[in-house]
């Protein structure tokens, strides 16, 4: 709600002459029977993105009597192996603000 607060107040500030009809006509749209979806006009890019959109991914705990010297439990180490190398290939394209040398995006 803070974000749609946000960026409702940019636009009204942007154009302070304008009513709230012209306002909403121009930048919220209607996507996906999703009403009130921020895109500025003649942009090129996605809408702006919901959490709820974001989907949940939780958290897989290790086995407790996995053994890392084990050769019976390979194949369960490599594949988690390959979980941890496709999460951090997409850190490269959405970095975690903590994990960059600024702190920034």
């Amino acid at each position: 709600m803070q974000v749609f607060r946000t960026v409702w107040h940019w636009a009204r500030r942007r154009h302070p002459d304008k009513g709230t009809n012209w306002t909403k006509k121009r930048y919220f749209h209607t996507m996906e029977k999703r009403d009130w979806t921020f895109k500025p006009p003649g942009s090129k890019s996605e809408p702006l993105v919901t959490a709820s959109s974001v989907p949940i991914v939780r958290h897989v705990k290790i086995k407790q009597h996995a053994r890392p010297f084990h050769p019976e439990w390979d194949p369960y180490l490599a594949a988690r192996k390959l979980t941890t190398k496709i999460r951090n290939a997409l850190k490269t394209f959405w970095p975690i603000p903590s994990e960059t040398p600024d702190g920034s995006w």
